[in-house]
């Protein structure tokens, strides 16, 4: 009876070593795959990396040496870095910015508190904004700025790039302007009191000789209104 099963036993013995054998290999080829997997996630990390730091370098040396105040923030507005011309401006050194809140550094007035508020929610819906407020500075003086600012994100982080212009000069070339008319404005009405007040008669033409004014010496010398003298000839009233 042995001799009769022992070419199934080792048929069976057989069989089963070739199915252990498929089950190792098939065993060592999914360990393979997944290490192979593991491998590839691990180099898309590192590319990511690489190419976040690329970026943050990136952001450093294209925004250091221009004249803008440039800023990189957080999703939450938060500072992360600034450049050079930041720290010039506001007299701050770059560790009392990094990690403060973006809005530290505006007006306290209590409007443009408000305003920088309802600016930072359009930014969080739209994902750009364009904007004017005053950074304070450390001294405690103001420096009025007009910004743009953007999101993006890098490996899934949402990050706020953030450039403002200081319009310091342009302010003040529109306060001189604002001067300059109250100014003109003054002058003419002295001149208006003047030109009234003559006691010899005056008439303001053209350069056509059309009339434009006269004042009341000359209305009451020629017997002439200035309404009615408005837009005549010059010569036609002197030469009736």
């Amino acid at each position: 009876t042995a001799e009769v099963y022992a070419p199934l036993v080792k048929l069976t013995l057989l069989v089963g070593a070739l199915v252990l054998s498929a089950l190792l290999a098939a065993g060592a080829l999914v360990a393979l795959w997944w290490r192979g997997e593991r491998l590839k996630f691990a180099l898309q990390v590192s590319l990511a990396e690489d190419r976040a730091s690329a970026m943050l370098e990136h952001f450093g040396s294209v925004t250091e040496h221009v004249n803008d105040l440039v800023y990189l923030l957080d999703a939450d507005l938060n500072i992360i870095d600034v450049n050079q011309r930041v720290i010039e401006a506001l007299g701050y050194a770059r560790h009392e910015l990094v990690g403060r809140h973006i809005s530290s550094l505006h007006d306290t007035d209590p409007a443009t508190r408000a305003a920088g508020r309802a600016a930072a929610e359009q930014l969080r819906q739209t994902g750009r904004l364009r904007f004017e407020s005053a950074y304070l500075r450390k001294d405690g003086t103001l420096l009025p700025f007009e910004a743009s600012a953007r999101c993006f994100e890098v490996r899934g982080r949402r990050y706020v790039q953030s450039v403002a212009r200081d319009v310091t000069e342009r302010r003040l070339q529109e306060q001189r302007l604002v001067e300059l008319s109250r100014d003109r404005d003054r002058a003419l009405q002295q001149l208006r009191l003047q030109f009234d007040n003559l006691s010899q008669g005056c008439i303001i033409t053209t350069p056509d000789l059309a009339v434009l004014q006269v004042n009341p010496a000359f209305e009451r010398m020629f017997g002439w209104s200035a309404a009615d003298l408005a837009g005549r000839e010059l010569l036609e009233v002197l030469l009736p």
